[in-house]
């Protein structure tokens, strides 16, 4: 819905946030870069740093949780073997279930 929501208008703006904007945020902005501009992202490494670059006043690591830079990783993985949109009917996190509307 991200991607909709900005191609529908120019004027169109997604603001997103999390606790410190470095984290959550970062996996969102992140898949989100690594699904609209594959070309110019080779890597989720290329993409988190980027990111970190953009994000972070020093030279530091925006993303430093192991498990949202796994992530990163996944996504970037699939959408290698399979560029484009597919859709997703079910995303599974340990201890929640949360199930996508039609």
């Amino acid at each position: 819905q991200v991607d909709t929501w900005l191609e529908a208008d120019p004027a169109n703006v997604v603001i997103t946030h999390c606790k410190a904007g470095k984290g959550r945020t970062g996996v969102m902005i992140c898949v989100y870069l690594l699904f609209k501009y594959p070309d110019l992202f080779a890597s989720a490494t290329d993409v988190m740093r980027f990111y970190s670059y953009r994000r972070m006043k020093q030279a530091k690591e925006a993303l430093t949780v192991p498990s949202q830079r796994r992530y990163i990783g996944y996504f970037s993985q699939r959408f290698a073997a399979e560029p484009g949109a597919s859709l997703i009917s079910r995303i599974v996190i340990p201890n929640m279930q949360l199930k996508m509307s039609k």
